[in-house]
């Protein structure tokens, strides 16, 4: 018996292992000056590119899936609980009311359109489901947070993953040179930006691009949509649990006590209220943030090892339209909504 439970935690060392080396080399490459002067990529893109790649090359021995569904499973819900370490509440309590019921609409809007637009494209659910979330709320980790609850195929997450890095990269370039032609002010310069651009990264490059305060305030806004991360992934585990019981034909008898709750929800809202109490020194936060950026790495190199190029080519480049569509969408919402609440 103790023999059996020590092999177990072993047994996973292997891929762990791996997906630890692929998540310094990524962290490494995201810090390179070379690479964030030509196009800054977060360490979680560039994990998932660096795992697919090794990933194709052959076929994977058998002895590393023990830890790549560990790093899978239990290390990205670890991580998506520590992201709650970057928010507090009354930092989004400083946004005022206006800020935050555009943040909604926004929000709302580019979610529901966007999974309409996938149906009719034809594209799978949970696909669309993926992209909705990470062009609404906040690419990577939405993405990566909606897969947790719905549990996508790996495929369908890659896609949505080099979907969103694509169209928020290229928002990146493009919305400080649309400064120079709207000439915005400081303030909804950076609510547009923090309120429509996918990745956090990208927000803070596109924003310190105007100035120091532009900066903060479109990181703030930023992290504001971060929350919206919990009313969606509630929303999606009754919708995937629904989906089951219809297909079991029991569309009238779905058992509430048998849910299987995500606590890793509940834990990201627990950490954000007690992130709000400003207890912990700033610098046991900050290690807490690093931490979970390392954590989240390693979950997306183990996606990316999990991941085969052949099934994203049999999807065609519909998620692409889809991804472009969404995007222009919260891009334009958000700046008219700005127009009208200013």
């Amino acid at each position: 018996m103790s023999t059996q439970a020590n092999q177990a935690p072993a047994s996973k060392l292997p891929g762990l292992g791996l997906c630890f080396l692929l998540a310094v080399l990524s962290v490494a490459l995201s810090r390179w000056p070379l690479l964030q002067q030509v196009i800054p990529l977060s360490p979680l893109m560039l994990a998932i590119g660096l795992g697919a790649l090794l990933g194709n090359l052959a076929p994977l021995p058998t002895v590393l899936k023990p830890g790549l569904t560990f790093a899978l499973k239990k290390l990205l819900r670890l991580g998506i609980i520590l992201l709650g370490f970057k928010i507090s509440l009354l930092q989004v309590q400083s946004l005022g009311w206006q800020s935050l019921l555009l943040l909604t609409v926004c929000v709302t809007a580019c979610f529901g359109f966007t999974v309409w637009l996938g149906k009719m494209l034809g594209l799978s659910p949970k696909l669309s489901l993926l992209l909705a979330s990470g062009t609404s709320i906040c690419g990577a980790s939405a993405i990566v947070a909606t897969d947790a609850v719905i549990e996508a195929d790996e495929a369908d997450t890659a896609y949505a993953l080099a979907t969103i890095t694509l169209f928020g990269t290229l928002g990146m370039l493009a919305y400080p040179l649309l400064q120079l032609v709207l000439k915005l002010t400081p303030q909804a310069y950076a609510l547009w930006t923090g309120a429509s651009l996918h990745e956090v990264g990208q927000v803070v490059a596109a924003g310190f691009a105007h100035g120091e305060e532009t900066g903060k305030l479109a990181s703030l806004v930023k992290m504001a949509r971060v929350i919206f991360l919990i009313p969606v992934a509630i929303g999606l585990l009754v919708w995937s649990l629904r989906g089951q019981a219809e297909q079991t034909g029991q569309k009238h008898k779905l058992d509430w006590k048998k849910i299987p709750i995500p606590w890793f929800v509940f834990g990201f809202l627990a950490v954000i209220g007690f992130n709000s109490l400003q207890i912990l020194p700033p610098a046991l936060t900050n290690a807490l943030v690093e931490l979970d950026m390392w954590l989240l790495t390693m979950s997306m190199a183990a996606l990316g090892l999990e991941t085969h190029l052949d099934k994203l080519r049999a999807t065609g480049l519909k998620p692409l339209w889809l991804g472009l569509a969404s995007s222009l969408l919260i891009s334009l919402l958000a700046l008219g909504l700005i127009a009208i609440l200013a």
